[in-house]
């Protein structure tokens, strides 16, 4: 069974106990996870925070970010031109949380990759819409990258077809932004932020095309496009 549109609050399949997903977002390897205007994001440096575009899009010294719990300040916000990423530049690092960073490769096809995420959340049942929740701690559910192009990574939830993973799930509203984590040589890295359901698939944006960008926006010189002040 495919996510589109007009089923985009299903987080995961019913046979899955919601609290294992919770303890999974627990694990050492995701502390970056951060909350970003209701919804998500993920520390990629002890000063950066990446999450979704249409996250902060609007929204200027409203913008707000948690890690934890903890409130953190924000200097200003990068917006990417034509892909849904964003960075938010923190006033101080954060010294006591691990960075997560982002992946540089090119192997992102095939990858298992663990989303974690404050979003609304229910089973798929029968009439899961009136059970949504507010995603209070954070959810971690995981999925098959089967494609990529220069702005997105792919994937779909089929929970019961071949080669679905152990905790097989897809992404609801609050989950926008925040990271799916890979871990690749016994390293843990960034790969994507959750963008969203496009007609029975999803489609993230792919960090490692945008790598230089990223890298421009936190040292102050990205080209594209103008920093917005958050202060």
């Amino acid at each position: 069974m495919l996510i589109g549109h007009s089923a985009q609050a299903v987080t995961y399949d019913s046979k899955l106990n919601p609290d294992k997903l919770a303890e999974l977002a627990q694990r050492d390897e995701f502390k970056s996870v951060c909350q970003v205007n209701g919804a998500s994001g993920v520390l990629i440096a002890p000063n950066a925070i990446l999450t979704a575009r249409h996250v902060v899009r609007g929204r200027g010294k409203k913008t707000w970010a948690k890690n934890g719990g903890r409130a953190l300040k924000i200097d200003r916000i990068v917006e990417h031109e034509s892909v849904d990423i964003a960075i938010l530049i923190l006033a101080e690092p954060i010294k006591d949380i691990p960075a997560t960073p982002i992946y540089r490769g090119e192997a992102e096809v095939g990858m298992t990759v663990w989303k974690v995420g404050y979003g609304l959340w229910a089973p798929l049942v029968q009439g899961h819409r009136k059970m949504l929740k507010r995603g209070v701690v954070p959810r971690a559910i995981t999925n098959n990258i089967y494609e990529a192009n220069q702005n997105d990574v792919y994937y779909k939830y089929d929970p019961d077809g071949a080669g679905h993973t152990e905790f097989e799930g897809g992404t609801a509203p609050g989950d926008s932004g925040g990271p799916l984590y890979a871990e690749v040589d016994g390293k843990w890295f960034v790969v994507g932020v959750t963008s969203g359901p496009r007609n029975g698939f999803y489609a993230d944006a792919r960090l490692s095309t945008k790598a230089a960008w990223i890298d421009d926006s936190i040292r102050g010189d990205a080209s594209d496009p103008t920093p917005k002040v958050a202060k």
